[in-house]
C-alpha cells in the first residue's frame, strides 16, 4: 500500500510540474523596437502631418503598442521625440525616436535672366529641309525663320525646379535667348543692358557665342567679358557658361568639321575659360557635360539640345544657384529643439 501511495503522489507530482509548465511563456520575452528617426521638410514653415509605422514586437506573448504624440500628428519645425510604450505583465516595454522637420529651403536670390541665343530660346533640333551634308546661305536663312521652340527650354525647366525646391518663395526665371544673334554684334550688348534695366536680375546666366563661330569670328570672349562686367558691376551674380559641342555632319554644325575645317568650339572654350578665371566670373562648364552625352544631349541638326539636354543646362544652372545662394538651416532659423 505504501508503495501505491508513493507512486500515486509521484503521479501527481508530474500532473502538477505538466501544469505548470503549460502555463509558463515559451520562447523570449517580448521586445518592442521604433521606427527609425524620421526626417521631413516642412514646405511652409507650418507644423506637418507625419505618418509611421508601428513599433515592430517580437517575443511572447504578443503586445500592442501606443505612441505619443501618435502617428498622423501635427510636427511642428525642429525635432520632437516620439514614445512607444506597451504594458505587459513585468515592467513596461518602452522605445523612442526622434521626428525632425527641417524648414523649407531659402534662397538668397530668386530673380534670374537667362540671355543668349537660340539655345537659350530653346529651338528645336530639327532640320526642317535642309540638307544633311551641304548648306547653302539660302538655306541657313530660312532656318531662323521657321525655328520653333521646344516644350520645355532650359529657362522655364530651371524655373520649375527652383519653384519645387524653394516652396515658400517665388522664383522667376526670364527667358532673353534671341534666336540667330551673335555676341559680337553691337545691338547683342545694347539688348543685353535693356534687359538688364528691364528685368534687374539678380542672378545672370550667360551662355553665348556660337553663332559667331559659325560665321568665323572666334574673338568672342571680349565682348561676353564686357557683358559680365556690367552685370556684376551692378551687383549681379554671373554664371558663365561655356558653349556646347556639335555633333559632325549636323545640317547646323558649322563649328566643327567636316562643314567646316576645324574645330572651332575647343580653343574658343578654352579661351573663356581662362578669361571667366583671369576676372573671378563663376563658369558653368557644359561643353564635357554634352561632350559626353554627345548623342543624347544633342539633336538632329547638330547644334541644338534635346529636351534632355536642356533640361541638363537648367540642371547645371540649377546646381549652381543652389550651391551659391541657399541658405544653411541655422543661418536663417535657430537650432532644432528636442522636447
Amino acid at each position: 500500500m505504501a508503495v501505491r501511495g508513493l507512486s500515486g503522489l509521484c503521479a501527481l507530482s508530474w500532473l502538477i510540474v505538466a501544469a505548470a509548465c503549460a502555463s509558463a511563456p515559451s520562447g523570449p520575452p517580448p521586445t518592442l523596437t521604433c521606427p527609425a528617426p524620421i526626417q521631413t521638410v516642412s514646405p511652409d514653415n507650418n507644423p506637418v502631418v507625419v505618418t509611421f509605422a508601428a513599433p515592430v514586437t517580437s517575443g511572447t506573448p504578443s503586445v500592442t503598442s501606443t505612441c505619443k504624440p501618435a502617428s498622423g500628428s501635427q510636427f511642428a519645425v525642429g525635432t520632437t521625440a516620439v514614445t512607444c510604450t506597451a504594458t505587459v505583465s513585468g515592467p513596461p516595454l518602452s522605445c523612442s525616436f526622434n521626428v525632425t522637420v527641417s524648414p523649407p529651403p531659402h534662397l538668397e536670390k530668386t530673380r534670374v535672366l537667362a540671355f543668349g541665343d537660340s539655345i537659350t530660346f530653346g529651338a528645336d533640333s530639327l532640320c526642317n529641309g535642309l540638307t544633311a551634308l551641304r548648306w547653302t546661305p539660302d538655306e541657313w536663312f530660312r532656318s531662323w525663320q521657321g525655328m520653333a521652340a521646344v516644350a520645355a527650354p532650359y529657362p522655364s525647366v530651371l524655373e520649375r525646379m527652383l519653384k519645387e525646391r524653394y516652396t515658400a518663395q517665388l522664383p522667376t526665371v526670364f527667358n532673353a535667348g534671341l534666336s540667330g544673334e551673335k555676341v559680337t554684334d553691337t545691338a547683342t550688348r545694347q539688348r543685353f543692358t535693356r534687359a538688364l534695366n528691364e528685368r534687374n536680375p539678380e542672378i545672370v546666366l550667360l551662355q553665348e557665342g556660337i553663332n559667331d563661330l559659325h560665321e568665323g569670328i572666334t574673338r568672342i570672349t571680349d565682348p561676353l567679358r564686357a557683358m559680365s562686367l556690367e552685370a556684376r558691376g551692378r551687383g549681379m551674380q554671373v554664371f558663365l557658361g561655356t558653349l556646347l559641342p556639335e555633333r559632325p555632319n549636323g545640317c547646323r554644325a558649322f563649328a566643327v568639321p567636316p562643314r567646316n575645317e576645324s574645330d572651332f568650339i575647343r580653343p574658343t572654350n578654352d579661351s573663356i575659360r581662362s578669361m571667366a578665371a583671369a576676372e573671378n566670373i563663376d563658369l558653368i562648364d557644359l561643353y564635357p557635360l554634352f561632350e559626353s552625352h554627345l548623342n543624347e544631349y544633342i539633336g538632329q541638326d547638330g547644334l541644338h539640345p534635346t529636351e534632355i539636354g536642356y533640361s541638363a543646362i537648367a540642371q547645371s544652372f540649377f546646381d549652381a544657384i543652389k550651391q551659391k545662394f541657399e541658405k544653411t538651416q541655422s543661418a536663417r532659423f535657430p537650432a532644432p529643439t528636442r522636447f
